[in-house]
């Protein structure tokens, strides 16, 4: 599958509305972390990760914010050309970076249980970038010999958010100083045709 953009991106202004970004940074501030674990891929060791996290379960107090993450998505789904059909979106991953941790290179989407039905994931910052140095979000997009495949996506401001194919391979650099705070999901569909 061929396809033209490997990313969305949605910044400040196209992104949460600061009402409901206001409202899902308060409902985290109560959320406890576990250490994150990746799930091993067959024969191959899980990507190196150090972060806190923590699922938000649906919820009459989320609503709110899973109405808003399905209208973005859609608007990203669409502007960028994908048009992937697409009936739930999982619940929503809180994860925490502090100074030193990272999530090396992966892909969102796998062959076997519900990552082989995830078709479009996204990423959210939480905060402005004045709250953390390094953890960049970068994408892989192009020719394996391409010396210029890999591209740090602009994620700097509370509230933009990127949107992408699940199976991109991607990354959080390590967070050089403060805490990086964002929310992940994972966008499931029918296999695609």
């Amino acid at each position: 599958m061929y396809l033209k953009n490997p990313c969305f991106i949605l910044n400040e202004q196209a992104g949460m509305p600061d009402h409901a970004l206001e409202r899902i940074k308060k409902y985290v501030e109560n959320v406890k972390l576990q250490p994150a674990e990746t799930i091993k891929k067959s024969g191959a060791g899980a990507p190196p990760r150090e972060s806190g996290v923590s699922f938000l379960e649906f919820s009459r107090d989320l609503q709110f914010f899973y109405e808003n993450v399905d209208k973005l998505v859609k608007r990203a789904n669409h502007l960028a050309g994908w048009d992937f059909e697409y009936t739930y979106i999982e619940p929503v991953q809180y994860t925490v970076y502090g100074k030193g941790q990272y999530y090396d290179w992966h892909m969102d989407a796998g062959s076997t249980g519900a990552q082989a039905k995830r078709k479009l994931s996204f990423t959210m910052l939480l905060d402005d970038e004045d709250s953390f140095e390094g953890g960049d979000f970068q994408i892989e997009w192009g020719a394996p010999n391409d010396e210029n495949r890999i591209h740090t996506l602009n994620l700097k401001t509370a509230g933009s958010m990127v949107v992408f194919p699940s199976h991109i391979y991607h990354r959080v650099t390590e967070v050089t100083k403060g805490t990086r705070r964002s929310l992940v999901g994972w966008i499931h569909g029918p296999k695609f045709k």
